[in-house]
């Protein structure tokens, strides 16, 4: 008579079975099945849809409905990281063009506005005989590299406008597409800052009266919000107030840097060294008007209901956790709630915090992927939040004096040494999410919850040096395209003059996924998920040089710097150099994947 041990029903699944119950599982969970049996062990490890929702959330991204197969999805997953690690990106693209102006990166687009030329200039491809000798360095025009260009018409023809948008559709590695593109033109105001969101084909011009309004003890200026679309520059048709405004700010902050725009899905946000409102912009209602005091660079949406930012320039000041409205059964006129004060660590010195000067994360934008797209960022990602003493971040001895890239540059003048803050987007999502199913509105009207650093950054941050960009003014948006997904591009704290940027990767193993030679493992910082973490909140103090993967500068000849700093979107590397007293713009784009 058999004395083996009954086979249970489940135990007859066939494998396949099986694979379809470990694909609603979380991956900390998943993961842990490995552990259960042979049989399980071998059905994730040969899955290629398993190890895709494992290695996926390693570099913390998300899957996106496509027609690839999840061993073709798996497999450009791999050439992705190999090409993050190794620097080795799998198209370089570069272009000349006559001018740049100031721009912004969301949902696969790069958006420069362009003011009219001061002479004719002719993008075209035509030029001189020494257009050959320099093609190798500044490249070909932007025109001629693009796949397909739409809506443009040339400088010297007898065409007026205010202000030209270059939208600038970036390459796909995905689907081998190149650049694409397409201009709109501004033909009534001239925007002094825009912002855009290409899921809702929303552009937000931003337009300020040239008179002075005179006030009791500073001037005033004028400002006024544009709904429009982005594809074809008309009203947008889901705005019911298409024109927002007048609204007024101090004659001083009425500058590219200090007035800022954000957006998050239906809400848009003005903010200035004084002042913060937030509209929901299909509806016109003003939900928020606060108090800034000089902190316009410490806000940040974290999603279109919560957002972060501080009161002012002083020290032992916290990361204020916002909530925006309407709430069912409250005033309707109450629409920002304050939820939480996040306490920052000592950093220079003991019990003494200093203030935030930027707040970088990637898009909030929901993205438009194509049917061909495989994966992108979730919102698991990453924030970098810049502290220094509010003084300018580079500093030298005399104004006016050499310039750093210069070759008569004789190390004098020093740049200014800035810590940055590493946190995990999501933390602070969470911790909204359990204030509002915790208290009730009315609750919270009573006063805000109140978290030290270590209660709520455990965990989720690291502390980093890094050096400010390489810039003779500060102009407000020279590190707010620094940051996509889990990566970061900062200059590192390695030397005065640094002759590269790097990138840092902050794609780390989430919810217990065992690390073992079989787990990649790229240089990165100190990982959110290791004990370290916690001895950098009670000693700050051991912060570490933000140094990972070199990225050199591109070589354009001495007459060229850099126009701004790196910009990371979409695995697309974007370098600008311009030559010295203007002219002529080198644009590089390095396409990883």
């Amino acid at each position: 008579m058999s004395t083996a041990a009954p086979v249970s029903a489940v135990e007859n699944f066939p494998n396949e079975i099986f694979e379809l119950i470990f694909l609603g599982l979380e991956v900390r969970t998943l993961v842990r099945c490995k552990t259960l049996s042979r049989r399980c062990f071998y059905i994730i490890q040969s899955s290629a849809s398993l190890t895709y929702k494992i290695e996926l959330s390693k570099d913390g991204l998300e899957d996106f409905p496509s027609n690839h197969t999840s061993a073709q999805k798996l497999q450009k997953l791999l050439e992705r990281r190999h090409s993050w690690a190794t620097m080795q990106p799998a198209r370089t693209i570069k272009a000349y063009m006559d001018r740049f102006g100031y721009f912004h990166v969301s949902g696969g687009l790069l958006v420069v506005a362009l003011d009219p030329p001061d002479e004719d200039v002719e993008m075209d491809s035509e030029s001189d005989e020494d257009s050959s000798d320099d093609e190798e360095m500044f490249g070909k025009a932007l025109k001629d590299v693009a796949d397909s260009v739409e809506g443009h018409i040339d400088d010297d023809e007898d065409f007026e406008y205010m202000t030209k948008f270059l939208i600038m559709q970036l390459p796909n590695v995905h689907t081998g597409e190149g650049i694409k593109i397409r201009f709109v033109y501004e033909m009534e105001v001239i925007p002094s800052e825009f912002e855009f969101d290409r899921s809702q084909d929303l552009l937000v011009i931003m337009h300020w009266e040239p008179q002075l309004i005179p006030g009791p003890e500073d001037n005033f200026v004028r400002i006024h919000l544009l709904l429009r679309t982005l594809s074809d520059n008309t009203a947008h048709p889901l705005a019911q107030q298409p024109h927002l405004g007048p609204i007024d700010t101090l004659h001083c902050n009425a500058d590219p840097g200090p007035v800022d725009l954000h957006l998050a899905g239906d809400k848009l946000a003005l903010v200035d060294n004084d002042n913060l409102r937030i509209w929901n912009w299909k509806t016109g209602t003003l939900l928020a008007n606060v108090e800034m005091m000089g902190s316009a660079r410490s806000f940040g949406f974290i999603t279109p209901d919560y957002f972060v930012s501080t009161y002012g320039y002083s020290t032992c000041e916290p990361l204020r956790l916002y909530a925006l409205g309407p709430w069912v059964n409250t005033d309707p006129n109450y629409t920002c709630a304050m939820l939480a004060n996040l306490f920052l660590p000592s950093i220079d010195q003991p019990y003494e915090n200093l203030n935030i000067t930027d707040n970088i994360s990637g898009s909030l934008e929901r993205p438009i992927w194509g049917p061909e797209r495989m994966f992108g960022p979730s919102d698991d990602n990453i924030r970098v939040l810049v502290l220094d003493s509010g003084i300018d971040l580079v500093e030298y001895i005399s104004i006016g004096g050499p310039h750093p890239d210069d070759d008569d540059y004789d190390g004098s003048g020093h740049r200014v040494a800035t810590t940055v803050m590493v946190v995990k987007n999501r933390r602070l999502v969470d911790i909204a999410n359990s204030i509002m199913r915790a208290r009730s509105i009315q609750d919270i009207q009573l006063g805000p919850s109140i978290f030290t650093c270590v209660n709520w950054a455990d965990r989720v941050c690291t502390f980093l040096k890094a050096l400010p960009p390489l810039a003779t003014r500060r102009r407000g948006d020279i590190w707010m395209e620094a940051v996509e997904g889990n990566l970061a591009l900062l200059s590192p704290l390695l030397e005065e003059v640094p002759t590269a940027h790097y990138v840092s990767d902050f794609g780390i193993p989430s919810g217990g996924i065992v690390e073992g030679p079989e787990a990649f493992q790229p240089p990165r910082p100190l990982s959110f998920t290791r004990d370290a973490t916690k001895d950098l909140l009670h000693s700050p103090t051991r912060r570490m040089p933000f140094k990972d993967r070199r990225i050199p500068f591109t070589e354009t000849g001495d007459e060229f710097r850099s126009a701004c700093e790196n910009i990371i979107h979409q695995d697309c590397l974007i370098k600008i150099k311009s030559q010295n007293g203007g002219g002529v713009h080198v644009l590089e784009i390095l396409v990883f994947g």
